[in-house]
């Protein structure tokens, strides 16, 4: 297929215009030197990645640390190793998400084109994807939805393929297979595509079910292994496998469901940045276009399509996930999906009413769709390009603390608080020898920053649960903590303060403390 031809074929110069500037723009604001976000994600794929890097050697104690309490999958942070991104070269690594972005842009634009049959309707989902305020959130940290997305769509555009024409149709159902083995070596959730996968198997009639499914087994199988093998346990099967034992259940039906439930709607509108201060007819827009999205999703569904099967399965799934703080990001890779079920639910909606507005439908559509997202979008560039103090280095810029805090005057004190506590998470190498290790709130982020071992503080974090390392750091970046947690808690007389961060104005941000024993 001729490249130059396809875009330049009707309606496809806007979404080869949104794939080129995204190509051209991304490397910059993506951009790190040596700072990320301050995120269990963010760290855990870093130092994944240089453990499963072949070309350095980093701190071995840190890296099989990390290896073995990791429950993430390893396709994500093994493509970071291989292309040469680690925790010693964040950029490579940060360049990587924004390449998976590319991907996946792509990748869902072929899809909705399919899905649609018409171009303009694929474009404007394409260009409300990528202005997604989470999506520019998202590429600016080390996530793995962007590789996740680029396969999923991936494989509805192959299994899509394998159904329209009998051509080929073994090789392109065994691609379709190692495609979905890769979603679940990328994400856990990934298994829902593959349950949607059965089901296309069997409703389809396809011969030789079981060559394709062992296909899509065996890579995640072997993965499971491999971590068995090795003494290195823990991953979100596993939890929710527990989490769904019998004696779960009476607790999962009258509890747990319910709250998942509510969240997932709450999930929503936070995902186009909508608020509950939010003006009344913006959240009423969201939530009507929440209910298109449903409309099209049945009509999906009743088609027995393959991405409607992922849908309701990947719903079941995190119904019952047992992490529900997790759900306001599960409920990401769903948005894409939705924007385009929206266009099918408004086509179908208003030719109901009259057939004569069925061509007003997308118009209608992408307004309301411009109306939800595009302010947070324009209050993201806007921020992005607002000067930073000139004591703050300019890695910053690229971060959501300093995108997404409300005034300008407090996302400055955020940055610099981060700026702060990185800076004496860096000193305590000076300070801890290396097989040392400290209590944080944030373990991850301090074995990042510190190269040194660390876990979290206990829930009773009295002297005498403080048994397991040497040094306990406190700080003000805290997140769901009480600052200077948990310094308050435990005896002071007990500790002996080894070094402390004052940021520019003379406020003490971080601590690093010796235990006496």
């Amino acid at each position: 297929m001729n490249p130059f031809k396809l875009i330049n074929e009707p309606g496809n110069r806007l979404p080869a215009l949104v794939i080129l500037l995204l190509i051209v723009l991304l490397p910059g604001y993506a951009w790190h030197t040596d700072t990320s976000g301050f995120l269990t994600d963010d760290g855990m794929y870093l130092m994944l990645a240089d453990f499963f890097s072949p070309y350095r050697e980093g701190n071995v104690l840190v890296e099989h640390f990390i290896a073995s309490r990791s429950r993430f999958p390893p396709a994500f942070p093994v493509l970071i190793g291989l292309l040469g991104g680690g925790s010693r070269s964040m950029p490579v690594a940060h360049l990587v998400t924004a390449a998976c972005f590319v991907l996946s842009s792509l990748a869902f634009f072929v899809w909705a084109r399919t899905t649609l049959h018409a171009a303009h309707l694929a474009a404007a989902s394409l260009l409300s994807y990528v202005l997604l305020p989470e999506s520019l959130f998202f590429v600016l940290e080390i996530r793995s939805e962007f590789l996740y997305l680029a396969l999923v769509f991936t494989a509805f555009v192959l299994l899509h393929r394998a159904s329209e024409s009998e051509q080929r149709r073994r090789e392109v159902l065994l691609a379709a297979a190692f495609v979905i083995s890769l979603c679940i070596l990328t994400r856990t959730i990934g298994v829902a595509l593959f349950g949607a996968f059965v089901l296309y198997l069997y409703g389809n009639r396809i011969n030789n079910k079981s060559l394709y499914i062992s296909v899509v087994a065996c890579l995640p199988i072997a993965w499971l292994a491999i971590k068995e093998i090795s003494g290195y346990s823990g991953n979100y099967t596993e939890d929710l496998y527990r989490y769904l034992e019998p004696q779960g259940i009476a607790r999962l039906l009258t509890n747990d469901i319910p709250r998942n439930a509510l969240l997932m709607l709450q999930a929503w509108p936070k995902q186009l940045a909508i608020t509950p201060g939010s003006p009344w007819i913006v959240q009423t827009l969201s939530f009507a276009l929440l209910a298109l999205g449903v409309v099209g999703a049945i009509e999906r569904t009743a088609r027995k399509c393959v991405d409607a099967h992922y849908l309701i399965v990947y719903l079941l799934l995190v119904i019952v996930w047992p992490h529900p703080f997790h759900i306001p990001r599960l409920i990401y890779p769903l948005i894409p999906l939705m924007l385009v079920y929206g266009f099918i639910g408004a086509r179908i909606v208003l030719s109901v009413a009259s057939k004569r507005l069925t061509s007003w439908a997308h118009i209608v559509i992408v307004f309301a769709i411009l109306v939800l997202i595009y302010p947070k979008a324009l209050s993201i560039i806007e921020r992005y390009v607002a000067p930073l103090p000139g004591h703050i280095p300019e890695d910053f810029r690229h971060t959501r603390t300093w995108l997404n805090t409300a005034d300008i005057d407090g996302a400055q004190r955020n940055v610099e608080t981060k700026k702060t506590v990185i800076e004496l998470l860096k000193r305590t190498q000076n300070h801890m020898r290396m097989h040392e290790c400290m209590y944080a709130v944030h373990p991850v982020s301090a074995i990042l920053y510190a190269d040194r071992l660390a876990i979290m503080v206990p829930p009773d974090p009295s002297m005498e649960n403080l048994t397991s390392c040497e040094y306990l750091f406190v700080m003000n970046l805290v997140g769901e903590f009480k600052a200077k947690y948990p310094l308050e808690s435990v005896d002071r007389k007990r500790l002996t303060l080894v070094d402390i961060a004052y940021d520019s104005r003379g406020l003490q941000q971080a601590y690093l403390f010796k235990i006496k024993r």
